[in-house]
Parts: C-alpha cells; structure tokens; sequence
C-alpha cells in the first residue's frame, strides 16, 4: 500500500495511523513511482478545481490543465489491465447547483483507454417521503453503521445525474499490445 499527498502534516497522521503503508509527501501531478507499477489506483475527492482549490499550484496550469496531467500521471502508473476507482462530487446534482464542480461527460474524457461502470451515491428519493433530500441524507449519515442503511445505499448506486450527489467509476485500463515486428515479418513472407 502506498499514499501521497502534498501536504506534511497529512503524510505524518498518516504514518502513526497505518503502519503497513508507505507514504511519501508528493504531488499528484508528479507521482514519485515506475511506470506501470501498482494495480490498483484510488482517487477518492482529490480530482484539481473540483475537489479542491487549485490557486496556489506552482505549476501555472489551469484547472483543465492540472486535472488533465493528474490522470495522465495515474495512467503512467498504473498497469495495463489495472483498476481505476474515482469518486468526485457530481457537478449536474442538486446538490452542487452553484458550486464549480465536475460533470459526468467531463470525467469520462480523462478515461479514454479504459473500460468503466458509473456509480451514484446518494440517489435515495424514493425513500424522502416528503422530506428534504438534506434531512435524509443526514438521517443516513447518522445510522450509517446500520446493515439496514448500507443495503439501501448499495442497492442505489445506479448513478442519476440530477440526483446523485456523487459520482463514481471503476475503470479498467485495458491491454495495450505492442506488436512484435520481427515476428510480424516473419509470420507475413
């Protein structure tokens, strides 16, 4: 298990928290692993101008700029055929109407060469009965250690893009083959 952020302090709790992990104090934009080196990248809230405010980089990027070099540094480490999991808020919801966040058909141009599925959370009026989506959703949050309420979410992450409040995908980078020109040659004549 590895971690990165670019914050010190963050990197320390991290340390006394979990010990079998390596974390190094980096830059997303600039990841300090070989390429192809993990099967598994996890980026849960941590997507450039959408997830957090980008008006310090060093690097004089825009957001656009910024969210593109961090999927193509996730796309340099992590293997073929490796997973991509990503959680971002949904910028289409209800919820985020005047705030600048992501949208879905934004999100999905960062993963050509990859094969997904979208998830929703959040997607729950059928169960608000004429209560606002804020009350229940902080009614679940309050009984979240429930097996009741995790059934509920999980059976609602169909992703719907008035209502999800978030979005989520697990993608798979597919195969990319290199083709052998020797053999190609040799196969041809």
């Amino acid at each position: 298990l590895y971690g990165v952020d670019i914050d010190e302090s963050s990197i320390m709790n991290a340390r006394m928290n979990v010990k079998n992990a390596t974390f190094q104090c980096a830059s997303m934009y600039n990841l300090p692993y070989q390429s192809k080196m993990f099967d598994v990248v996890i980026m849960l809230n941590v997507i450039p101008g959408w997830d957090f405010q980008t008006e310090y980089n060093q690097l004089d990027l825009d957001d656009d700029e910024l969210r593109r070099l961090t999927f193509d540094e996730v796309s340099r480490v992590l293997k073929s055929n490796g997973t991509l999991i990503v959680t971002t808020p949904n910028g289409s919801s209800e919820y985020y109407k005047n705030q600048s966040k992501g949208k879905l058909s934004t999100l999905l141009g960062f993963l050509n060469g990859y094969e997904f599925k979208v998830y929703g959370w959040n997607n729950l009026l059928k169960y608000k009965l004429m209560v606002s989506p804020f009350i229940v959703n902080n009614l679940l949050k309050s009984f979240s250690w429930t097996r009741f309420v995790w059934r509920i979410l999980l059976k609602n992450m169909n992703f719907d893009e008035k209502y999800s409040k978030s979005i989520g995908i697990i993608a798979k980078k597919k195969l990319v083959q290199k083709l052998n020109t020797a053999y190609e040659k040799e196969n041809i004549s």
